[in-house]
């Protein structure tokens, strides 16, 4: 009797085994998964992987992204990153195109309309203004309210004190040089279209009616025309000069310095007026010129660094824009927000 209700005992045992082991549960949901799986369209599939995948992409990017400022060799932070503005531009010159204004203060936009800042971070003039710019020729700092035609000049507290007379020019560097193919000789269109006869490198246009560039001087050309646009450099002997690749920092007889890199424009922002009206926009211009001995220049990555006169690379291309030094700082954007930095020169000993 013992040996029997052993037996039924194991029998039960082994029948209780056998069902929880059966695979009819799993198999059921395999089967859904795989048939909500082909319910979808293919192209969905493909969606949804992708989605995954850019999901992963910028969830490593946002771990990769430093939250703090860099602290790399070349520089040092006199104000960190947290001023909020949608860009951040030099005085302009008004009396020269394609220079800026060697000041303390800076323009910084918001909303589409400029203010002014010290080097602080300090409002000095809410950005209330289509532009803000600096002429010798009408007496100092001036400013284009919104809504107005009239330009107006500051007193010393940056307040608009009276109307200036003030017509705007071009916003990009223009030549004064034409090339004479007959007699083979350089004209300086603003001396009555002289023969030019300085040692002095100069930009060089094709003549009035094609926009191509070369270099030379009163003893010829030191290139072809073979560029399509140019910008000053603030250093003679030195141009900014675009070709079919890009933009370029080069020597007289048209070598580049930079070993061959090309740089990205800046935008300059640009205001005409119209009768009553204005109008603002950002055009490409040449790269920043050089500002105490350095260059604010772009790179192929699309990030700003720092160039000494000489081609060296003082800072990498790390920031999302820069200005150029202005009284030896310089204002860079780092993840969004803007800051004051200090360039370290490279001092060349013997």
């Amino acid at each position: 009797m013992k040996n029997f209700r052993l037996i039924l005992l194991l029998v039960l045992a082994l029948t209780l085994i056998g069902c929880t082991s059966l695979p009819s549960s799993n198999s059921s949901s395999e089967s859904l998964e795989i048939s909500s799986s082909q319910d979808l369209p293919e192209d969905s599939v493909h969606e949804e992987e992708s989605a995954a995948e850019d999901s992963v992409s910028d969830s490593s990017h946002q771990d990769s992204t430093p939250s703090e400022p860099p602290e790399e060799s070349g520089f040092t932070w006199v104000l960190e990153p947290e001023i909020e503005a949608q860009s951040v531009l030099p005085i302009r010159n008004a009396d020269t195109p394609g220079t800026f204004n060697i000041s303390p203060s800076i323009c910084f936009v918001q909303e589409g309309l400029m203010g002014l800042m010290n080097q602080a971070g300090s409002v000095l003039l809410p950005a209330e203004y289509a532009d803000i710019c600096y002429s010798r020729t009408a007496g100092g700092l001036i400013v284009l309210r919104e809504g107005s035609t009239a330009y107006q000049r500051l007193d010393n507290q940056y307040q608009p004190s009276f109307e200036v007379d003030y017509s705007l020019g071009s916003f990009v560097a223009q030549a004064s040089y034409i090339w004479d193919a007959e007699t083979e000789t350089i004209l300086d269109t603003a001396n009555d279209s002289a023969p030019y006869e300085g040692t002095s490198y100069v930009v060089v246009r094709q003549n009035e009616s094609e926009s191509m560039y070369a270099l030379g001087n009163a003893s010829g050309l030191s290139t072809d025309f073979i560029y399509t646009d140019f910008g000053p450099t603030g250093l003679e002997g030195q141009f900014f000069v675009r070709d079919e690749s890009g933009w370029h920092l080069v020597n007289h007889l048209g070598e580049d310095l930079l070993g061959g890199m090309a740089l990205r424009p800046r935008l300059q922002r640009t205001v005409s007026l119209d009768g009553d009206t204005f109008s603002s926009a950002y055009i490409e211009t040449a790269p920043y010129p050089c500002s105490e001995g350095v260059f604010a220049l772009q790179g192929e990555n699309g990030k700003w660094g720092f160039y000494d006169a000489s081609g060296n690379m003082l800072v990498d291309f790390i920031f999302e824009e820069a200005c150029p030094v202005s009284l030896g700082n310089a204002w860079v954007r780092w993840n969004g927000l803007w800051g004051l930095i200090t360039v370290d020169m490279i001092v060349a000993v013997g």
